[in-house]
């Protein structure tokens, strides 16, 4: 950031600690590089249930994601529910590949 800024890392350290002081900033947070991390595709899928699902279902559904997606990262399943666009629920996956994403749908 200082080489970017074209100042010293005393300055910018200085300038942070302020900020962090007045309360601009409330946290930090990692974003990964998937990429990195082997994965090339991110699926966002829409679907609906035939029911209704308790909190023991969703994790188990979660559970289910997660052992049909072989991967290093073990977060990178995510169902959500919500509605819109005529759908009452969405998954999002990161896979290493198309071949990977295939294993995730049901036969």
């Amino acid at each position: 950031m200082a080489q970017a800024l074209g100042v010293s890392q005393p300055t910018v350290s200085r300038a942070i600690k302020k900020l962090e002081k007045e309360g601009y900033f409330r946290e930090y947070t990692v974003i990964p590089n998937f990429r990195k991390l082997g994965y090339r595709l991110f699926v966002l899928t829409f679907f609906k249930w035939k029911k209704g699902l308790s909190q023991k279902e969703m994790k188990e559904a979660r559970q289910w994601a997660l052992k049909k997606t072989p991967s290093a990262f073990p977060n990178a399943i995510v169902i959500e529910r919500g509605t819109g666009v005529n759908f009452d629920s969405l998954m999002g996956s990161f896979h290493r590949d198309y071949t990977s994403y295939t294993r995730l749908i049901p036969k």
